[in-house]
């Protein structure tokens, strides 16, 4: 078996860790609203709870955003330089 067999390529890495970190978001968004929905709340503290949620939830996508932005500047940076040379 030659070397190369063994090891997965990089564009189906990629797409490997795209659907975990998808599958990791979509849960924890649906473990929160389940949490926030099945507590004994008030009607007005459980909407508070989930405004708040939205908003956390929106600022980890924020950084997540960021995060692959920057990851994937080095991974096109690094080509660059790998073709360059």
């Amino acid at each position: 078996m030659v070397a190369e067999e063994r090891h997965c390529k990089p564009q189906k890495l990629n797409k490997m860790n795209s659907r975990v970190i998808i599958g990791f978001l979509v849960g924890a968004v649906v473990g929160s609203a389940l949490g926030i929905l099945l507590a004994p709340d008030k009607g007005s503290e459980t909407r508070k709870k989930i405004i708040e949620k939205g908003n956390d939830i929106g600022d980890s996508i924020s950084e997540f955003g960021g995060t692959v932005k920057d990851k994937f500047s080095q991974m096109v940076n690094g080509a660059r330089g790998g073709v360059d040379a």
